[in-house]
Formats: structure tokens, sequence, C-alpha cells
């Protein structure tokens, strides 16, 4: 039986929407030889090292665009079994999928490429640079999905529902409601490291979505950094648990000596 499939996006933004048409006028600096989409891949661990970054300390000095990117999120999402009829292989272009492009089209020079395809002896390359070009005629004929190995990058991500798998943020960041699922991990950062902050006074703590979801209401979600316990409060609470410990200690009376 065919299984959801899950797949990872890994950004340095926080977002809750697919802004479409601010892809096709700032394009990112990653690779798009896809075509403008959203790209994921199947790859949990190139999505956290590659792309989000998971492991740095969040930073002043991380800009992008003249932001300053203070999130290392990574993004999850499942796509059903119907969905995946969706998905287009390009490693696995049939001669009954380019005759159904055919009979979407009206071009005739369209319906003359994909002819040329046909008969092609490098088609997965031809038919991968061709599809970039004419992402409106793969989304007639019934596919949101372009896939080459370990990458996928839809044509309508605007219909794509995602939540947050794993993210480190700073103590702070409001999170929607929407993004977040009882299973998300929550890294909080106290601080951005800079030139005036030493690494050596970063401190983070995790919290799970099931808390967040708890603790909060409304559409947004606000992760604070717990404040920090002082020598006070440590001495206080050590002294709390020496206390319990003496109270389950079982003392037994000596025996007097017998004259």
């Amino acid at each position: 039986m065919q299984k959801d499939l899950i797949l990872y996006h890994g950004s340095r933004r926080l977002f809750e929407r697919f802004d479409y048409s601010h892809v096709r006028t700032l394009p990112g600096g990653g690779s798009s030889r896809l075509g403008i989409g959203m790209y994921w891949t199947k790859r949990k661990e190139k999505a956290i090292n590659a792309y989000a970054s998971m492991s740095d300390i969040l930073s002043k000095n991380s800009v992008f665009r003249d932001t300053s990117l203070v999130g290392s999120i990574l993004y999850q999402t499942s796509i059903s079994q119907d969905g995946q009829k969706k998905t287009l292989d390009l490693l696995n272009i049939s001669d009954d999928i380019l005759k159904r492009l055919q009979n979407t089209t009206d071009s005739s020079d369209v319906k003359d490429e994909l002819n040329n395809l046909l008969t092609s002896k490098n088609r997965y390359p031809d038919f991968a640079i061709w599809a970039r070009s004419h992402q409106d005629l793969l989304k007639q004929a019934g596919f949101n999905c372009l896939k080459e190995k370990d990458i996928f990058c839809f044509l309508e991500p605007e219909k794509l529902k995602w939540s947050i798998c794993e993210a480190k943020v700073l103590s702070g960041t409001q999170i929607p409601r929407s993004l977040i699922k009882p299973e998300s991990k929550i890294t909080i950062q106290n601080k951005l490291l800079s030139e005036h902050v030493s690494s050596s006074s970063i401190r983070t703590t995790e919290v799970l979505g099931k808390e967040l979801l708890s603790q909060e209401s409304g559409e947004m979600l606000q992760v604070v950094m717990p404040p920090q316990k002082g020598l006070k409060s440590f001495l206080k609470q050590l002294t709390q648990k020496h206390i319990q410990s003496l109270k389950e200690i079982k003392i037994f009376p000596s025996r007097g000596r017998e004259l």
C-alpha cells in the first residue's frame, strides 16, 4: 500500500503562506532548474543543514535582501496518494504523458515540440528544459508538482498545506497557530549573536508544540525564553531538595547500654 509522501523545506524565513508573485519578481539564490515554484526534498538532513542551517547560532550578521534572518525553520508537508498522482517524475517521461500533453494544448507549435520529444534520444534532459517554460500547460494537464530525484517543485504552492517540523527562533517571536502541531519542536534563543554579544552568553531552550498550543490562545503564539534562575533561587531549590531527602531517610534510635 502506498504511503503518504513526507517532504521537507528548509528556510531562514518564517512564513505562513507562499507568495507566488514575490518569487516571480525576486527569484531566490537557490537552484530553480525545475522552474518557478516551491522546492521541497525527501532528505530531511539536507533541508536542515543546507537550507535551514539549524545548527547555526542566530546572528545579526545573517542578512538576506537587506533583512536580518533571525530564524531557522524546517517545514514539513505530506502528499497523499491522490496528490502523488499529480507529481510528474522527469526521470520517467512516458509516451503516454507526452501524448496527454499534446491533447491538452491547442498550439500547433507546442504539439510539434512534444512530437520531437517523442523521438528524442535525450528525452529526460530535453523534456526537463522544455517543462521549465511550459508550466502552465503542465498545470492544465493536471500536474501540480515536478520531481527530479529527491527534489520536488510545486507549481501551485498556494494550494499546499505545511507545518513546522523543527525551528530555532529568537525569544519573543510570534508564530502562526496554523503552523504549529503538537509534535513541533521549537528551540528558543535568548538573544542574537553580534560583535557586542559573545557566544558564551547565548542560551537556548526547547519547547514542544503541544505546550505552546495549551498555554496560548489566538491565531498567533508567542515563544519566550523563560527567565534564568538566579543564585538565590538556585540555593532555595537546593535546600528544598535537601530537606525532602532528609524526610525520606528513616532514622532508628540507638539502643542504650544495659547496666
